[in-house]
């Protein structure tokens, strides 16, 4: 079993692999907003057409690796990039304080179970530090550890950043997963605005050659743009759904899954925290097309605490008529701008980004 009290999967973050083979290529595209040029992008199955000064948001961890870029809700399970390059001599030092950590993690569960009677927890902390070791690799670039009988972390120097991967041992692995080897060989490291060719998931700076999505479905990528620092994109292909919910809940007739798009999408915008209004500004949610599937669009102007008049944008689609989603969203802070001296977008502005990003949306080619 996954162990509930993991330590360094959810504290210190890397990820993985192999030089760039596969076709990439980046795609410009002509001029569209304010005049910038625009690039495709991939998300899971999809691509999008965004502008070129996008830039990936990363998360800040006040540990080993400091920041990193995830594209999923399972962490590891997928790919995962550090934030920011880093030289080689940076990894090794990662690598040592990873060793440290993960012989204290071992320490710590054997401890617990020792000084615990003998209950069901106690002996599955007894079996999880007796699982921590160091797991042979052959790669002089990479370490790997397992963590927990059913569980391999491995971390990955390439292409300038810190990639880590997460998979199961041989005999381990759930129907259809790849076992944690398979992985290391799936998956490949590349660049924003790289599309991959062949079978498979784009994630932030990564590429794995499988299908499978671990144990939730949704893959995403935001970001914010650099000379609009007030927008905020969100890409995802992919509910938020636990494989351990039972899937007949989420297949739903036409009817019932245009009422859930909608829903979903008022709910969404009623639950923005500490803003002191929300107005719907097209009524009731129109139809638009997502990748040739028809969706549900959300344009609302929010009242900031502070008195700015903010837009926000919400496209839904559920392509299987059930809850595989996909799903587009662009939020306003204007003070974000103000604060380092440039005009906010407009709502004009911000409605024709939204309404460009939108359209675009298509299967990876």
């Amino acid at each position: 079993m996954r162990n509930p009290f993991k330590l360094i999967r959810f504290q210190l973050v890397w990820m993985l692999l192999s030089l760039c083979a596969g076709v990439c290529q980046a795609q410009v595209f002509g001029f569209k907003t304010d005049g910038v040029a625009w690039k495709s992008e991939c998300v899971g199955l999809y691509q999008v057409d965004l502008p070129a000064d996008f830039q990936p948001l990363v998360r800040t961890v006040g540990s080993v690796v400091g920041d990193y870029v995830s594209g999923s809700d399972q962490v590891a399970e997928l790919p995962v990039a550090s934030g920011s390059n880093v030289t080689i001599k940076e990894f090794y030092t990662v690598q040592k304080k990873l060793h440290d950590a993960y012989i204290s993690n071992k320490k710590n569960a054997l401890d617990e179970a020792k000084n615990a009677p003998m209950t069901d927890a106690a002996k599955e902390r007894q079996i999880y530090g007796e699982s921590i070791s160091a797991y042979p690799i052959s790669d002089i670039n990479a370490f790997a550890w397992r963590d927990g009988p059913d569980s391999i972390d491995g971390y990955f120097y390439r292409a300038g950043r810190i990639y880590s991967i997460s998979g199961p041992p041989k005999g381990k692995a759930s129907p259809g997963e790849p076992t944690f080897e398979e992985k290391v060989k799936l998956f490949r490291p590349r660049e924003l605005f790289e599309i991959s060719s062949g079978e498979g998931l784009c994630l932030p700076f990564s590429f794995i050659g499988t299908t499978f999505r671990g144990r939730f479905l949704r893959i995403y990528q935001k970001g914010v743009l650099a000379k609009h620092p007030d927008i905020m994109i969100w890409v995802g292909d992919g509910a938020w759904w636990d494989r351990n919910d039972d899937a007949s809940d989420f297949r739903l007739s036409s009817s019932e899954n245009k009422k859930k798009s909608r829903d979903s999408l008022r709910v969404f915008w009623e639950q923005l925290p500490r803003e002191r209004e929300m107005r719907t500004l097209v009524w009731p949610f129109p139809s638009v097309k997502m990748a040739d599937y028809e969706g549900y669009s959300s344009f609302i102007q929010i009242t900031r605490q502070n008195g700015d008049v903010d837009y926000g944008y919400r496209a839904v689609a559920n392509p299987q008529g059930g809850y595989y989603a996909l799903d587009i969203h662009l939020i306003q802070r204007s003070e974000v701008a103000r604060q380092r001296n440039l005009t906010p977008m407009s709502k004009e502005e911000f409605k024709r980004l939204a309404d460009e990003v939108v359209a675009s949306l298509r299967k990876r080619e």
